[in-house]
């Protein structure tokens, strides 16, 4: 198992650029909440701008919500030393459920977390070559998940160090591929029943001034197995060929932020155990 994710680690940069960006797993919620009545809020950039809000109802239980905004031009160099754009606009919604709870007797941590979910994902890319006069392509998806995650959290009073997990069942409504060369009304290629299962490990660390937390994510998002998906491809005299293909979603995951926590309950108050 540690020599199969050596092996995909090696090859991230390899397989972000051969799939065109339309897998855009977005940074993990990490509001390391030990009370009733704390509102969390964070703002910042990984993957687009980040926008997540989450507020502790109970003693255990919160909500969530975040936003990613990914309007920006990209650069990237293919396998071959090519350097090209790609132009973004993406967005991402996904809100849910939490549970926390503090450690009475902590030791390596002292709060862990749990989060369920659901996320929806639109993909708008145009990608074209920087030198010459090549053309470019143009990729669409939309896709949906239900993504399960824990924090494992040693928080203290000036800093925090948290370790992640995120498990996700991704499921694609549509994944078109356009080119300049083609009519652009309709994909020249396309991917049908793709979805799969990932896991996304990742690490915070957050030092705090007051009632702010300037953190730093870091990690990458990894099939648990290459998902097969139907590759329908239409060729220029308009004959179609279909067949199943290893699809290959994987990205790395970054994220800085700026947090800011409003404690409405007594500050004094602490989480039942």
């Amino acid at each position: 198992m540690l020599r199969m994710y050596i092996y995909y680690l090696l090859l991230i940069p390899q397989i972000i650029c051969a799939q065109k960006e339309y897998y855009i797993p977005k940074p993990l919620i990490i509001p390391s909440h030990d009370g009733k009545q704390q509102l969390y809020a964070s703002i910042g950039r990984g993957g687009g701008y980040n926008l997540d809000i989450s507020y502790t109802v109970t003693n255990h239980f919160a909500i969530f919500t975040t936003g990613v905004l990914d309007r920006d031009t990209k650069k990237r160099t293919s396998l071959w030393g090519d350097r090209f754009n790609i132009e973004k606009n993406d967005y991402v919604v996904k809100a849910g459920l939490g549970y926390f709870k503090k450690i009475k007797k902590p030791r390596l941590y002292n709060i862990i977390e749990g989060y369920l979910g659901i996320g929806l994902y639109k993909v708008e890319n145009y990608w074209y070559f920087i030198e010459g006069d090549l053309g470019g392509d143009s990729t669409m998806a939309r896709y949906w998940n239900i993504f399960w995650q824990i924090n494992i959290c040693r928080k203290e009073k000036k800093q925090e160090l948290t370790f992640a997990l995120r498990v996700s069942y991704n499921r694609y409504d549509s994944v078109n591929f356009f080119t300049t060369e083609w009519n652009s009304r309709y994909p020249r290629n396309s991917y049908q029943n793709l979805n799969g299962l990932s896991v996304d490990p990742a690490i915070s660390y957050s030092y705090r001034v007051h009632n702010f937390k300037f953190s730093a994510q870091a990690g990458l998002s990894l099939p648990l197995w290459w998902p097969q998906a139907v590759h329908v491809n239409t060729n220029f005299d308009q004959s179609i060929q279909a067949y199943k293909e290893d699809a290959r979603p994987a990205a790395l995951i970054g994220k800085l932020s700026i947090q800011y926590e409003i404690n409405f309950g007594n500050k004094k108050n602490k989480t039942d155990n």
